[in-house]
């Protein structure tokens, strides 16, 4: 298809003055210092279709949405350099000379003194014969190559050389072998990753090499290729946290990853988040969060609350961390509260209480819900409207909160919140006889 079809192909049902901007775009012919510059149209009418469609969707793209930006990033793919740089990869992997498009457009874009600088780069022997070696790769593989030399260009950390020598090794070009049947987010997040470990040092990188080529793990992501993108991202993004911060876990995390397969998306997303914060800020605190999760009675809750809306799910992972963090003694109190207020439908604030809950209150809030009998969901009402979890309205009686629970569970938002206020100050001059006359006074109203 010649570049002219794809330009119109492109910019079917485009609005027309947007498909005008393109059009021009392409047209336009400027001079420079005394010199015509050939217009995109005439530049690459001649390079392969995969760059010639990847430039018509990046000149699309910023001209529908950052339309001051046009001529900056037209002008930059017009530049000698750049179209000698497309002409020198000419005989590439098409997906290399379309990545290759979205790096200059990027930088273009963002950092256009930087231009001349990632051009030199990727005009380097060493550099193109590393592309070449990866030919047969997969497509995404190759793809987040040219990002990550792109990205070492731009920023300059750690040499480009030395980056080139990490991908250029025999243990690592055989990893990316093994990931080949993965998934695209998978295998895109262990090329930058394998970037990242280059950029600051060769040190850990065999032994990041190994840990991400054992069994375990690759069986780990295969079993997670149906799910969503979102999910193996976290998943990732979990597994990449415990090499860097607690590899000794590993086996754990991933025997936990494991057991969640078949859990809802939220719960995922949220319980990979909280183990990739854990193992790289508190790496000795992840062999009890695994042990945690992994108990028989916090994965059967979770099941009674899969249904639940996504933040009731979000909150009731938090909870359960919390828990985890605070004082694991209370567990089985918490699933068995949790279990009875399935169908409570301000539970999910009352997960939001328990993770914010200091560790000096969980005694009281425990021995609250174990003593009100039925009550649950009088009592969780009271822990709904209490908003300020250092009250002393919270080392009150059982009695006297499961009974401002239920006046409370008959008003609606507004004038539980002002009620609470006015309990509470009662509370703090009277006791609970002032609790008790606030009350009646409130039943005589």
């Amino acid at each position: 298809m010649s570049l002219e079809s794809l330009i119109e192909k492109n910019l079917k049902g485009v609005k027309p003055e947007v498909a005008d901007n393109v059009r021009d775009a392409f047209s336009k012919e400027v001079v420079v210092d005394g010199k015509r510059l050939p217009s995109l149209r005439e530049s690459y009418k001649d390079k392969p279709e995969k760059v010639q469609e990847a430039l018509v969707n990046t000149v699309k793209i910023i001209a529908e949405n950052n339309f001051s930006k046009l001529d900056v990033v037209v002008d930059a793919f017009k530049r000698d350099d750049v179209r000698l740089l497309f002409d020198s990869y000419k005989n590439k992997p098409e997906v290399v000379q379309s990545a290759l498009v979205d790096v200059i457009k990027y930088v273009a874009f963002w950092h256009f003194d930087g231009l001349g600088v990632v051009v030199d780069a990727f005009g380097k022997d060493d550099v193109k014969k590393l592309f070449d070696s990866y030919n047969g790769m997969s497509d995404v593989v190759q793809s987040a190559l040219v990002g990550v030399i792109g990205d070492v260009a731009r920023l300059g950390f750690g040499g480009l050389g030395g980056v080139v020598g990490v991908f250029g090794r025999n243990d690592v070009k055989k990893l990316f072998d093994s990931y080949n049947g993965m998934s695209d987010i998978v295998q895109e997040r262990l090329v930058k990753f394998i970037g990242d470990v280059a950029g600051f040092g060769f040190g850990g990188l065999s032994f990041v090499v190994d840990a991400f080529g054992r069994n375990d793990v690759e069986r780990l992501f295969e079993a997670y290729n149906d799910t969503s993108w979102i999910v193996q991202w976290y998943l990732f993004g979990a597994i990449e946290g415990v090499i860097v911060g607690g590899i000794s876990e590993l086996s754990g995390v991933v025997g936990l990853a494991v057991a969640y397969k078949d859990k809802s998306e939220d719960m995922q997303k949220t319980l990979f988040g909280v183990v990739r914060y854990t193992a790289l800020g508190n790496a000795d605190e992840l062999d009890v969060l695994v042990d945690v999760f992994e108990r028989k009675e916090v994965m059967g809750l979770f099941d009674s609350y899969m249904d639940k809306p996504k933040e009731v799910q979000e909150a009731l992972v938090g909870a359960v961390v919390s828990v985890a963090q605070k004082d694991v003694s209370f567990l089985g109190d918490v699933v068995k509260l949790f279990e009875g207020l399935v169908d409570y439908d301000k539970v999910g604030y009352l997960f939001k209480v328990f993770k914010g809950l200091k560790k000096e209150y969980f005694s009281y809030a425990i021995s609250d819900f174990n003593d009100c009998n039925g009550n649950f969901v009088n009592i969780a009402e009271f822990y709904f409207v209490v908003g300020n979890l250092d009250s002393g309205l919270l080392e009150a009686s059982n009695y006297i909160k499961v009974e401002i629970g239920k006046t409370f569970s008959r008003l609606n938002d507004d004038y539980k919140q002002r009620l609470y206020e006015i309990i509470n100050k009662s509370f703090k001059e009277s006791g609970e006889e002032g609790v008790k006359n606030e009350l009646a006074r409130h039943y005589q109203q």
